[in-house]
Formats: structure tokens, sequence, C-alpha cells
């Protein structure tokens, strides 16, 4: 089993003070919700395509074992005056592994995440997962969860839905679907992101994504990033930049 969350680089960027600065010395603000939803989107996708998608289909093209791929999508932490963190942490980093083990008051480090309004559908989404998880810890296929009631989680393809989307029932629910994201799709978007504005933060965002990002020579090509038009920026001195 293999899988990643939705907005994976949204706990990471919330610490950044190139994206969130803090009021009062405490209270999170994004500087920028357009640039943090774009940073995070492009690093999420990336993350997805690495560690699912490109390891899934050659281990499905190579072996008999079969592959289960999952994206948590829970984007319900609370919402109040002080912070929202639906839009600040998203479906961020490691949160899944709070409804794995059913621990809302231990698992999580981050004051008035959950409450009482997100309660229910989390509750209920905490249910499945241990279902599906502990199902595929005694046979080796997640299924239908352990009493057979829940959505069919089939086996990675690539052909038709391939990946199980894990959310709340007010959000569409736990339900297969096909999102595919490879490193050509994610190379050609940052060629053609209209948003971005500027020669520099395109090539410093190629270059975290397929050089430094635990990609290396497995993604990078040289002769791509020259065409970006970034032969006067050293790929390993840039970082992302927010304007």
């Amino acid at each position: 089993m293999t899988g990643t969350n939705r907005d994976e680089a949204k706990l990471f960027l919330a610490q950044d003070p190139e994206f969130v600065r803090r009021r009062f010395g405490f209270l999170p603000h994004i500087k920028d919700i357009d640039v943090y939803n774009s940073t995070s989107a492009y690093i999420s996708d990336a993350w997805k395509a690495t560690a699912v998608d490109e390891v899934a289909a050659v281990i499905s093209a190579n072996s008999e074992q079969k592959v289960y791929a999952y994206r948590w999508d829970w984007d319900e932490g609370a919402t109040t005056w002080l912070v929202d963190y639906s839009t600040l942490i998203g479906a961020g980093h490691g949160m899944e592994v709070t409804f794995v083990f059913d621990d809302f008051d231990g698992g999580i480090l981050v004051p008035g995440f959950y409450n009482e309004q997100n309660s229910p559908g989390r509750d209920e989404l905490a249910r499945e997962m241990r279902s599906y998880w502990s199902q595929f810890a005694k046979t080796g296929d997640p299924a239908s969860g352990r009493k057979g009631d829940l959505s069919q989680w089939d086996a990675w393809s690539n052909n038709g839905p391939n990946i199980m989307i894990l959310d709340s029932i007010s959000s569409g629910g736990s339900k297969m679907s096909r999102e595919p994201m490879t490193i050509a799709m994610l190379k050609q978007r940052l060629v053609e992101d209209s948003d971005i504005a500027d020669t520099k933060t395109r090539c410093s965002t190629h270059a975290e994504l397929f050089l430094k990002a635990n990609s290396g020579d497995d993604f990078w090509n040289e002769q791509e990033y020259l065409e970006l038009g970034c032969g006067q920026y050293s790929p390993w001195t840039m970082e992302f930049v927010s304007e």
C-alpha cells in the first residue's frame, strides 16, 4: 500500500516565514494565498508522482504483487476568527495517521484543530480507514473493509480507477478514482503555468522539484532546465520565491 495526502506540503509551508507571518508573535497568517496554494500544489503533486504513481506503475508492470494506492483529502480542520486550519494545513502531511489510530486527543499537537463541528465526518472517516487498514494487514487486500460494508478498494491498474480517495461524506466520501500525476505531467504544467510571472521563480521551482527534492538523476534533465531559460541561474543556489 502506498499513498499521499493531497496537501502534503502545507504542514511545512505553514511553518515557513517566507509564506506565513505570525501576528502578535503566534497567530499564523498566510502572506499570499495564491502563492501558498500554488507552491503547495506543486510540491504535494510531485510527492504523489514520485511516491505513488511512478512507483505503482513500475511495480504493477514488473510484478504479480498487487499495489493499493490512496490519496487522503480530508481538509476540515477547524476554522475560527483566529485561524483557518482548513486552508493553512488542509490535508497536510501526517494528518491521516491520527485517523488510522483513532487518537484525536493525543495524536496531533495543533491546538483547536479538531472540534465538535468536524467530529462527525472525521469519526466516520477514521472508522473507514481503520477497517481498510486492518483488512489489508490481515489479508493483503483492503477490499471493502473488515465488515465488507465500504466501497471496494481495487488494486492499482493503468486502466480505469486506480486510487482510493479518502474523505468525509460531506466532501464526496471515500471512492475509487483516477487522479494521475506523473513527473512528465508536472514538468509540462510548470512550462505552461501562466500564473508564474518571472523566469527565476519558474527555474527555482523546477530545480526544487526535480533536482533537490529527493529526485536527482531520476528526474533531473539539465537540457529541460536550460530550455526554460534558466541558464543564468545555478539550480543549487536558488530557493522558492514568493514574489
